[in-house]
């Protein structure tokens, strides 16, 4: 990992691999969450193993921690007001598959992180809320998560939005 600061990059090393995952930078730590350690395609099927930690860098002491993420998912998403951090939906390898699409469901879970008071919370989508490949951002005081992919890659219209004020989410 490269953390670029003052003009300068400067290598860090990490204690885990992963690719397809998130980051997020929040009141000096740098969250990663969801990826993959494996994926590896067979003639008709795939072995694939998701992140199972969510990975904490703090700044200050430049120190790696973790904490277990709800499941393994990847193709999860990430976003952030700067003080709250939100890593929701993903895609989990839950059997091994016969076929290139056999053996992965849709993820409901979420992870809520408050830098403010240093704690976590999870739970999940509402109703119908599971997909992968959400597209998330920050607006207005709102968490908005648009669309994304429910089974079979088929596109979702789907919008929740959660208010970091109240700790609410609609749809």
């Amino acid at each position: 990992m490269e953390i670029y600061k003052n003009g300068s990059f400067t290598e860090v090393s990490i204690p885990f691999s992963t690719f397809d995952g998130h980051a997020v930078a929040l009141n000096g730590k740098i969250i990663v969450a969801g990826g993959l350690k494996y994926w590896k395609w067979y003639q008709s099927a795939a072995d694939v193993v998701g992140e199972t930690d969510l990975w904490i860098y703090d700044e200050a002491s430049m120190t790696w921690s973790s904490r277990p993420s709800t499941d393994n998912r990847f193709y999860s998403s990430a976003v952030t007001d700067g003080d709250i951090a939100i890593f929701a939906g993903g895609l989990v390898m839950n059997s091994t598959p016969s076929s290139i699409l056999d053996g992965f469901s849709l993820s409901d879970a979420y992870e809520i992180y408050d830098s403010q008071t240093d704690t976590w919370s999870t739970g999940t989508l509402p109703t119908n809320g599971a997909r992968a490949k959400i597209s998330a951002c920050h607006c207005d005081g709102y968490f908005v998560f648009v669309g994304g992919a429910l089974n079979d890659n088929i596109a979702s219209s789907r919008i929740d939005i959660y208010d970091g004020s109240t700790g609410l989410l609609r749809i």
